[in-house]
């Protein structure tokens, strides 16, 4: 098993103990909606003593039991870990905490193995959901009644978007993608945010445009529509 592999092993097995202590109980998680709410556990308060012995003692045992390197980069770790137990779950308020624990994780020299604070990993949740790698084009997909052949036009652009900086048009076919056929049934391209591909337009008048347009993180919205063979727009 190569390490990238091992270290992509370790880091889902600690999501998955993450998952496991989220569907417990005592744990602050309101467990209602599609990110859990996270819930404020009083500063200094024995819930907060409670969950960063949980939270730690998990977080540690992954680690020694799923770590690639059997060696811990020649560090003692369980030794480490016994030492420095009592004053990471003292800390009296989740930064604190996290601090302490990722301090420990820290001795591993390892760049993907840390600890996220629930409310920074919400907040993060929430960016992923929220944005989505984009041209910032919309188009509708208008099918040939007869040859069933569909051709894609742009039908808007996101305001601030790379295609408005662009000067992207509204109308303009969309014809190509790195030269390759633009057969893309959804809204902005590939989803790839940080990659430049060239997008071939062609406007009403026939005239033709090679655009280098980058993928980026922009507002979700939604922009896509389909026009069947019947005439109708859905």
């Amino acid at each position: 098993m190569s390490e990238r592999l091992k270290r992509g092993t370790t880091i889902l097995l600690a999501a998955l103990v993450a998952g496991l202590l989220a569907a417990c109980q005592p744990l602050p998680y309101a467990n209602d909606v599609r990110i859990p709410t996270v819930v404020a556990l009083e500063n200094g308060s024995p819930e907060r003593a409670a969950m960063n012995v949980r939270v730690h003692d998990a977080v540690m045992r992954t680690v020694e039991r799923n770590f690639y390197d059997r060696t811990f980069n020649g560090v003692d770790f369980s030794a480490e870990v016994a030492s420095r137990r009592d004053a990471t779950v003292r800390q009296p308020d989740e930064r604190g905490f996290y601090d302490a624990l990722n301090e420990t994780l820290d001795l591993l020299d390892d760049g993907h193995t840390g600890a996220t604070r629930p409310s920074v990993n919400l907040a993060n949740s929430q960016r992923v959901l929220e944005t989505a790698p984009t041209f910032g084009m919309f188009q509708a997909v208008v099918s040939d009644a007869s040859s069933g052949e569909k051709r894609y036009f742009v039908t808007r652009v996101q305001k601030g978007s790379p295609a408005d900086e662009a000067g992207v048009q509204p109308g303009w076919r969309i014809v190509t993608m790195d030269g390759e056929p633009w057969d893309k049934p959804w809204e902005d391209g590939r989803p790839f945010a940080g990659l430049t591909f060239v997008i071939g337009f062609e406007d009403a008048e026939g005239r033709t445009y090679d655009i280098p347009l980058e993928s980026r993180l922009m507002p979700r919205e939604v922009g896509m529509a389909e026009r069947r063979p019947d005439g109708v727009l859905v």
